[in-house]
């Protein structure tokens, strides 16, 4: 599967878009290394990432802490369907506060986009 990954300068955060379906941690490593590298490119370290094409989510809770290791060094606001606001996602957010970056999960872009704005991490 080629998964595409739209990246647009909406400073003073990138906003990035996937075409995932369903996460393995294989493509949520993937996603993040790709957007590691354009965060590095732009000079910035908050992302609105927008995963409402992402259908299901296939990751094991001890794949987590592999997957928080590859974020890297930024903020990260994630808005997917509502019902992917589960225990994976708070063990997500929870690993990577813990590490000194963060991932939080909405279901909708105005509250990730609101979040984002007001982190100062």
């Amino acid at each position: 599967m080629n998964i595409e990954h739209k990246f647009i300068d909406e400073t003073p955060y990138l906003l990035v878009t996937i075409s995932d379906t369903v996460i393995t941690p294989q493509h949520a490593i993937s996603n993040f290394k790709f957007i590691n590298d354009e965060c590095q490119k732009a000079n910035c370290r908050k992302v609105l990432l927008n995963a409402l094409t992402v259908e299901k989510r296939d990751i094991s809770n001890h794949e987590i802490r592999e997957i928080g290791e590859q974020i890297g060094n930024i903020q990260l606001a994630l808005y997917c369907k509502p019902e992917l606001l589960d225990q994976a996602a708070r063990l997500l957010s929870a690993v990577t506060y813990s590490d000194g970056y963060i991932v939080k999960h909405f279901g909708a872009e105005d509250e990730a986009k609101n979040w984002l704005l007001g982190a100062s991490r």
